[in-house]
């Protein structure tokens, strides 16, 4: 597979793309780029190449794919990053026969490598995973992986880079019987990095189909997650060298998230069949310990002493003497809540043909506080700014 991109514009307009977080061109200690303020096109290319066998017990997969740093195609689908050289090499074994104490089995392990055009190493690590359909026709599954050190050179948003320590993961999921009445799921997984970060995932899903015709399902989940190093803010300081005369302040970032899910799918009839989603959603997140990376491409930060830095709750900002600037922000702790709802209809008024009534709300709200409370959050659901869509649909097949 291969792509070419071509944009034109202003010369503004090139200057943005040229410094979006897809890119970064501007970045100091970039090699291979360079921002150019006065161009108004830019090319890029990008392409991927897969060698893989796709039956019988062993299947192997290889995996090439590069995007250069100047491929553009936001205006017709959505590309996070470029510049970047991705490969991974894995080994799947399928066993499809019913054995002793399983129906299915499938087994994969597998190796990554990523660099960006200036061979910086972006991510390098194993990963392995084993998913077994059990006799009882339940599900079980298994992963780990553990990645080495590497470069980020998206983490000062246009600085110099700076590494990120190695890290491991490690995780397991189980399902029920899905053909019974009631089924029940769970899924665990940990992440922790070699700097004190952390992630832990647990999730929760409740089946029950009191009739053929009905099924209703919950399916809870919560996310702690602790980020040693987040971005918050830049200042510029010429005498400060290091980091190409600017400060990148960071902080720890602690954050929670609850997500419920709860859907019901009731079939009426073969024509007449209705949907029903609910999902409240909050999360939060509590920046402490500010500090500054200390110099380009490393992991090291230097905290600042309390005495460094001040809070004004009635500004709610805070102000951080650096030892050169004096840096102010607002307090970046946030809260956000949020409920989404559908409710569909669907009618098949003749054989291809449909009707569709849709309604969807979409209530949302944020404030400034890090205080993760579930109760408090989803009860403030009621009083946040609500945005309700209605749609009627009409899908007609012509007999061509």
């Amino acid at each position: 597979q291969a792509s070419g991109s071509l944009v034109e514009g202003s010369e503004s307009a090139l200057d943005a793309t040229q410094r979006s977080a897809a890119r970064y061109y501007h970045r100091p200690d970039a090699g291979h780029v360079e921002l150019d303020p006065s161009r108004t096109s830019l090319t890029g290319w990008g392409g991927r190449a897969m060698l893989a066998k796709q039956t019988g017990n062993w299947r192997p997969n290889f995996q090439l794919q590069a995007y250069s740093p100047g491929f553009e195609i936001n205006d017709i689908g959505f590309l996070s990053r470029t510049d970047i050289i991705a490969s991974h090499a894995t080994m799947l074994y399928v066993d499809q026969k019913v054995r002793k104490y399983t129906r299915e089995k499938a087994i994969w392990v597998g190796r990554y490598h990523n660099r960006n055009f200036d061979g910086d190493v972006l991510a390098n690590g194993v990963h392995a995973n084993a998913n077994f359909e059990l006799k009882d026709y339940s599900e079980i599954g298994f992963w780990a992986g553990k990645g080495t050190s590497r470069i980020d050179d998206r983490r000062t948003r246009g600085g110099p880079v700076a590494e990120l320590p190695g890290n491991w993961i490690v995780g397991m999921e189980y399902e029920s019987d899905d053909r019974k009445k009631f089924s029940a799921g769970f899924s665990q997984e940990i992440y922790e990095a070699r700097d004190g970060g952390r992630m832990s995932y647990t999730s929760l899903e409740f089946n029950y189909r009191p009739t053929p015709a009905l099924r209703l399902s919950f399916n809870p989940s919560l996310v702690h997650d602790r980020t040693f190093s987040q971005y918050v803010t830049r200042a510029d300081d010429p005498a400060y060298t290091l980091t190409n005369g600017v400060r990148y302040l960071f902080a720890t970032l602690d954050q929670k998230t609850l997500d419920l899910g709860v859907r019901a799918d009731w079939t009426l009839n073969s024509k007449l069949s209705v949907q029903l989603y609910l999902q409240p959603f909050v999360a939060s997140g509590q920046f402490h310990d500010y500090k500054q990376l200390v110099r380009g491409r490393d992991d090291d930060y230097a905290s600042f002493a309390p005495e460094q830095v001040s809070y004004d709750a009635r500004e709610d900002a805070y102000t951080i003497r650096t030892g050169g600037p004096v840096v102010g922000f607002s307090d970046p702790d946030f809260n956000f809540r949020s409920v989404r709802g559908n409710a569909v209809v669907r009618w098949e008024f003749r054989p291809g043909s449909a009707l569709y009534f849709v309604w969807n709300e979409n209530r949302f709200d944020e404030v400034p506080v890090g205080e993760f409370r579930p109760r408090r959050d989803l009860a403030a659901l009621g009083d946040a700014q609500s945005r309700d869509v209605f749609l009627i649909k009409v899908s007609y097949w012509l007999p061509l």
